[in-house]
C-alpha cells in the first residue's frame, strides 16, 4: 500500500495515454461498490461487465485480492488517495498487471462520494514468471491453512505476515500489525526468550525449542526459527513456525498422574496378594490342624466311648463333629476360590468334548449314585485354561445334581453355538471376535428369576443348610473362572422348572 505523491500522479496519467489499455476508468461509490467501469475496462476483461454495481474483486488474482480489499477499506476510512499494483483476469484466462490510483471525490457540498480511479497496464514493468506465480500462490495457501502458527519477520524484526493460526493464538489481526516491529506488537517481551531467539535467528542461527512456554499466548509450543538467506548467505528474513503442544502436555501430565495411581494400586495389589498368600498358608496348615484333631478325637470317642455318653452327650458330640466337617469343607472351598483367583492362567487350544468326558469320568460315582444322565452335543475347539474349564463344568454339574428333584433322576443337557460379539448385549465384551456360548440346562428345582445375579455372589445360598449342604462358593468359583477367560456367565430359571446356565467364552486369546 502506498500513497501517491504528485510526481507519481503525473507519471501515471502520462502512462495512461500511451498504454495498450488507456483510460481504465472506474468509480467506487461511498458504499464501496464499483458503480462505473469504462468501456476500456470491459474490453480488457469481459464485455459482460458492462453494467452497474459490479464486484470487480472477483476478477482479481487470489494472491492480490486481500491486499486490494484491505487497502480499499483503509482508504475509505481515512479518505486519502491510494495506489496499488494487482493482477486482473483477462478474457483468455491470463492475468495482466494493473497499477490503479484512486482519488477521493466530493460533491459541491464537500461531502465524500467515493473514489475516482484510473488504471494502467504495467505488465512490462512488473514481470513474474507463471511458474514463480504458481509457486507463490501454493506457498501462500499452505501457510494460510497450516495447522501450525507461521510468521515472517524482516531483519529489523518487523512483521511481514502471519497466518490465520497465529492470529487465532495471539488474538490479533495480521493487517493491524503488519510492518510493526516485534516489540511494538509485544512491548513486554524485550527480555523474553521469544524476542532473544528472534534476534539470534536474524544473526543467522537456526533455533529449535522442543518445549517453549509462551508468556504472550499462555500456551506451550514446539517452535522453530529459520533464517532465510540470499545467494550470498545474508539473512533477509526469518520464518517462525510454532506447533501448539499444550493439549499434548496436559494429556501427558494426566497420563503420568494415572500411571502413578496405577503404580500405587499395583503396590496395594501386591501387598494384598502377599496377605492372600499368607491367608492361604494359614488356611492350608494352621487352621486345618485343629479341625483334623477335632474330627480325629471325635471319631475315637464315637468308636470307644459312646457307651459312656448320655443321649444328650451323643447329640452334642455328633453336632461338634458335623460342625468341624462343615468347617473343613468351607476352608477347602475358600482355598479353591483363592487358587482360581491367583493361579497362573495358561491358555491352550482344547477340544471341549474331551475335557467334559474327563469331568464325567472324575464324577462317575456321584453321577451313578444319583442316576444322573448327561447329554452332550458336539462342542468346538477353543482356547481355554484346561484345568479351570474342567473345574467350571464340574461345579455346574455338581450344582445341578445337588438341586435335583427327589421325584426324578437328574438330567443335564450341554449344547453350544458360536455367536459374533456384535450380537451380545453385554458390557465388557471383546469386540470383533466370536464367542462360544455353552448352555448347561437341567431338570432340577430351579430358582426364582429375581435371584439370577445373586446366585453368583460369594456365600450366597437360596436354601437353608438343612435342606441342601454346601458352602455357597461353587457358583462364585464358576463366575471367577469365566472372568479369567474374559467371558461372562448368566443364569435363567423358574421354580420347579429347572435352571439353565449360559457360559460365554472368547474363541481365542
Amino acid at each position: 500500500m502506498s500513497v501517491m505523491d504528485k510526481t507519481s500522479k503525473l507519471r501515471i496519467e502520462k502512462s495512461a495515454v500511451t498504454n495498450d489499455y488507456p483510460g481504465l476508468l472506474s468509480f467506487i461509490n461511498s458504499k464501496g461498490i464499483w458503480s462505473y467501469l469504462s468501456r476500456e475496462w470491459v474490453s480488457a476483461i469481459d464485455a459482460s461487465l458492462l453494467h452497474d454495481n459490479i464486484d470487480k474483486t472477483q476478477f482479481i488474482h487470489p494472491i492480490d485480492r486481500s491486499k486490494y480489499t484491505s487497502l480499499l477499506k483503509e482508504s475509505f476510512e481515512k479518505k486519502f488517495e491510494f495506489t496499488i499494483d494487482f493482477r486482473i483476469r483477462k478474457n483468455d484466462g491470463s492475468y495482466i498487471f494493473i497499477r490503479e490510483t484512486g482519488r477521493p471525490s466530493r460533491d459541491i457540498k464537500g461531502e465524500f462520494t467515493g473514489f475516482s480511479c484510473i488504471g494502467i497496464d504495467v505488465g512490462d514493468l512488473i514481470s513474474i514468471k507463471p511458474e514463480k506465480d504458481k509457486l507463490a500462490f501454493l506457498v501462500n495457501t499452505i501457510m494460510e491453512y497450516s495447522a501450525d502458527a507461521v510468521a515472517i519477520y524482516d531483519i529489523e524484526t518487523r512483521l511481514v505476515k502471519m497466518n490465520r493460526k497465529a492470529e487465532e493464538i495471539l488474538g490479533i489481526n495480521s493487517a493491524d500489525v503488519a510492518g510493526k516491529k516485534f516489540l511494538e506488537i509485544f512491548p513486554s517481551a524485550e527480555s523474553e526468550k521469544s524476542y532473544q531467539d528472534l534476534l539470534k535467528a536474524i544473526e543467522g542461527d537456526t533455533i529449535y525449542n522442543t518445549h517453549y512456554d509462551s508468556k504472550i499466548s499462555k500456551r506451550t509450543f514446539e517452535n522453530y526459527l529459520f533464517p532465510m538467506k540470499d545467494e550470498n548467505q545474508n539473512v533477509y528474513s526469518v520464518l517462525g513456525i510454532a506447533h501448539d503442544i499444550t493439549d499434548y502436555i496436559e494429556t501427558t501430565i494426566e497420563l503420568e498422574k494415572t500411571y502413578k495411581t496405577m503404580e500405587e494400586k499395583n503396590r496395594e495389589l501386591e501387598r494384598s496378594n502377599k496377605e492372600l498368600g499368607s491367608f492361604t498358608y494359614v488356611a492350608s496348615h494352621d487352621m486345618q490342624e485343629p479341625l483334623r484333631k477335632i474330627q480325629a478325637f471325635g471319631k475315637r470317642i464315637v468308636e470307644k466311648e459312646t457307651q459312656n455318653l448320655s443321649d444328650s452327650g451323643k447329640d452334642y458330640l455328633s453336632r461338634m463333629v458335623e460342625a468341624a466337617h462343615r468347617m473343613q469343607k468351607l476352608i477347602d472351598s475358600l482355598l479353591e476360590f483363592s487358587r482360581t483367583t491367583t493361579a497362573t492362567k495358561k491358555f491352550e487350544v482344547s477340544d471341549l468334548n474331551i475335557l467334559i468326558d474327563e469331568v464325567k469320568r472324575d464324577n462317575r460315582f456321584s453321577l451313578e449314585e444319583k442316576q444322573a444322565v448327561i447329554e452332550v452335543s458336539p462342542l468346538p475347539v477353543i482356547s481355554v485354561v484346561p484345568f479351570q474349564f474342567k473345574q467350571l463344568v464340574s461345579n455346574l454339574i455338581s450344582n445341578s445334581i445337588k438341586y435335583s428333584k427327589t421325584s426324578e433322576s437328574p438330567r443335564i443337557t450341554i449344547t453350544s453355538d458360536i455367536i459374533p460379539s456384535k450380537q451380545i448385549d453385554r458390557a465388557g465384551k471383546l469386540n470383533g471376535i466370536n464367542y462360544c456360548r455353552i448352555r448347561f440346562s437341567d431338570n432340577g428345582i430351579g430358582f426364582d428369576p429375581v435371584f439370577s445375579e445373586q446366585i453368583f455372589e460369594l456365600f450366597q445360598r437360596l436354601h437353608g443348610r438343612a435342606e441342601y449342604s454346601g458352602s455357597g462358593i461353587g457358583l462364585s468359583i464358576c463366575k471367577k473362572i469365566v472372568e479369567n477367560h474374559q467371558g461372562f456367565i448368566t443364569a435363567e430359571g423358574k421354580p420347579d422348572e429347572g435352571a439353565t446356565f449360559y457360559v460365554y467364552l472368547p474363541m481365542k486369546h
